[in-house]
């Protein structure tokens, strides 16, 4: 690994990398933090992605579709959006409601292991990793020879966990998320899945569209994740497919609709429009089991033991 591999992560963290990222809720409704385009832009290689070859963290570094999360859709979702039940309610007849294994599809991890509590951590940032530069804290982007890759793999996934999964800023790392690679084998033990949805849904039951319209607002979470998930189920809102490769986060081309028009869509659908979630219906997919087994002698049903293909 490299110095310039570093420097990469380091400046993405700082908001040093892209100029998009810099007050750009001024210039539109909503400035959406977490995008595949911080991500891409790493530029991350195969033998730094090989780091994380059995990590979970794997699939997100796979990641190298340098495009936005567009704004139209996550402002007319929040419409719609109850966050009493984290449900949306698109009208008398139509709802949608989403689980954290659909989440752990799209960011191609599974939905098991224990809770999130950022608070559980000691919040610091280690001395190899920080340095003073005029009162304020810098990641170093140089280690030594020995720390290289062990390091390396802390930092990104610091990185996707601090600048995607949870973002909240572009500016600064946050030094109470550090604790939480500082132990790898930590890290992986926890339902990111499970938790990324649910920062979701608070980010999301914060989104004031009137104010976003107005004046701009700016957001975290991985709402990447939630267009995907919506995607997946309501194939009428679908955008041009980008690639039927893994990872399934980018799966689909920008959405460039209007804020009218994705009312208006989300308005109008129906039940019919809205597939059954393929872990949580069991009456549906029970229906699907038997309707196989009666016409082939036995159930061979099997979508709730395989991850779903990209197609």
């Amino acid at each position: 690994m490299g110095d310039k591999d570093c420097d990469a992560i380091a400046a993405q963290s700082h908001g040093l990398t892209s100029k998009d990222d810099d007050d750009s809720h001024i210039k539109q409704p909503l400035n959406i933090l977490a995008t595949l385009k911080r991500i891409a832009h790493l530029k991350l290689t195969a033998p730094k992605t090989e780091l994380l070859r059995n990590s979970i963290f794997h699939m997100l570094s796979q990641v190298n579709y340098e495009r936005e999360c567009g704004a139209s859709l996550i402002l007319a979702l929040r419409e719609y959006f109850d966050a009493k039940c984290n449900t949306f309610k698109f009208n008398s007849d139509t709802s949608l409601k989403l689980c954290s294994k659909e989440a752990a599809v799209v960011l191609g991890m599974e939905d098991r292991g224990k809770d999130f509590n950022p608070f559980h951590y000691r919040s610091y940032f280690p001395r190899f990793l920080v340095e003073q530069n005029g009162g304020s804290e810098k990641i170093l982007t140089k280690f030594t020879d020995s720390d290289n890759e062990l390091q390396f793999r802390k930092l990104l996934i610091f990185f996707f966990i601090d600048q995607f999964l949870f973002a909240l800023s572009n500016k600064h790392p946050r030094c109470s998320l550090w604790g939480i690679v500082e132990d790898l084998d930590e890290a992986e033990s926890i339902n990111w899945p499970k938790a990324t949805l649910q920062f979701i849904y608070e980010e999301l039951a914060k989104l004031d569209v009137e104010k976003a319209l107005s004046n701009g607002q700016t957001v975290g979470a991985a709402f990447p994740v939630l267009k995907v998930m919506v995607f997946e189920r309501i194939s009428v809102l679908q955008p041009s497919l980008h690639t039927s490769v893994a990872p399934l986060l980018q799966k689909y081309n920008t959405d460039k609709l209007k804020l009218k028009d994705w009312r208006q869509k989300l308005r109008e659908l129906m039940p019919e429009n809205i597939s059954p979630c393929e872990f949580c219906d069991k009456d549906v997919n029970e229906g699907v089991g038997e309707a196989v087994k009666e016409g082939f002698g036995e159930a061979v049903d099997d979508r709730l033991t395989k991850t779903p293909r990209i197609i």
